[in-house]
């Protein structure tokens, strides 16, 4: 998993956890110092300077913690890797969460890698006549028609039509990803 795909499931994790702090201000903000307590406990000195701001963040506007959860910067990133809010989501609501958000990460990104494969391998041979084996290939005519199971390959095949010497259908693969 990429730094990237981790940082976006902490950001879909702590979206829901907002949706939750915003229904119910009082009972999540009482947990989140519960846990910010144990931490501190658990972390010791090391651990003072996020416990500090995640304190002033849980004692301050709701709209500026709102913004900690889901902002996408290096600080949030940052507090975001020590959240007092484990046990806010129930462990069924984290798993369905997880399971959307690794469909719709592999939906979002198998579209975008398989076309940055095509075009390198196009430019490597200086063709432009290929073909594309596996399962990702039917991506580039039907992604709005497959279900979330069928697009979540990493792998394609690609051979090129047409061989240097002007012969038809070489047979050696050019790529392989897995």
């Amino acid at each position: 998993m990429t730094h990237r795909c981790v940082e976006d499931r902490s950001i879909r994790f702590h979206q829901l956890v907002a949706e939750k702090l915003r229904a119910d201000p009082q009972g999540v903000l009482a947990k989140a110092r519960r846990n910010l307590a144990h931490m501190r406990q658990e972390h010791g000195p090391n651990f003072e300077y996020y416990a500090a701001r995640w304190e002033a963040l849980l004692d301050g506007p709701l709209d500026a913690l709102l913004a900690v959860l889901t902002f996408p910067d290096e600080a949030a990133r940052a507090l975001r890797q020590y959240t007092p809010f484990a046990g806010v989501l129930s462990p069924q609501e984290r798993w369905a969460a997880f399971r959307q958000f690794v469909t719709d990460w592999r939906t979002r990104h198998a579209q975008g890698q398989l076309e940055h494969l095509i075009g390198a391998a196009g430019a490597i041979l200086g063709d432009d006549a290929l073909i594309i084996i596996g399962s990702q290939a039917i991506l580039a005519k039907h992604p709005a028609r497959l279900p979330p199971e069928a697009t979540a390959s990493m792998e394609a095949v690609i051979v090129s039509l047409n061989a240097p010497d002007g012969s038809r259908l070489r047979g050696d693969i050019l790529w392989f990803v897995n």
